[in-house]
């Protein structure tokens, strides 16, 4: 649809209806381009989209996913802590609040260092051992599986790639 092959199709170009072309035209800017199809957490467009989030959860009171003109002069009030206007500085605490301080010592839902150097040392969490390189063929191993009967890394290796996932899910 980019007639004039400038990487950009405007309305003029764009033969579908009006709302595809506002609903495809993510960023608003009247243009539909290579962008606006940039659905990664590195797009303009998400990255904005993360901080609209944030300041909507600041100030939704009622949890309704929406700021009423009631929630957004609270939020303003908040921010602003008795000042008539507000600053870039306050607007990142307002988006960014400092985390509370975390209480000394190691976090309580973590295991100590301890338990994870005896985890270690006991090859239930990770190895001490290296590794195959990278290029470098893994060795065979055999391992019950989910019916009693051996599974082998032999009998899978092909010309096709073959991904192993190793971990507790428990």
């Amino acid at each position: 649809m980019d007639a004039n092959h400038d990487g950009a199709i405007t309305p003029e170009e764009f033969t579908g209806p009006k709302e595809l072309f506002d609903r495809l035209d993510r960023d608003g800017d009247g243009r539909i381009t290579a962008d606006d199809f940039d659905w990664s957490d590195e797009s303009p467009y998400w990255r904005q989209q993360g901080t609209a989030r944030q300041l909507l959860r600041r100030g939704d009171g009622d949890h309704d996913g929406k700021l009423s003109a009631e929630e957004w002069q609270s939020l303003f009030k908040q921010a602003a802590a008795g000042k008539d206007k507000l600053t870039t500085d306050d607007l990142r605490l307002l988006l960014f609040p400092p985390r509370p301080k975390a209480p000394p010592g190691p976090p309580s839902d973590m295991p100590s260092k301890a338990t994870m150097l005896l985890g270690l040392l006991h090859s239930e969490l990770g190895s001490p051992a290296m590794g195959p390189a990278v290029g470098q063929a893994a060795p065979d191993f055999t391992l019950p599986g989910p019916d009693g009967k051996e599974l082998s890394l032999r009998e899978y290796r092909r010309d096709r790639p073959l991904v192993l996932v190793f971990g507790s899910f428990t």
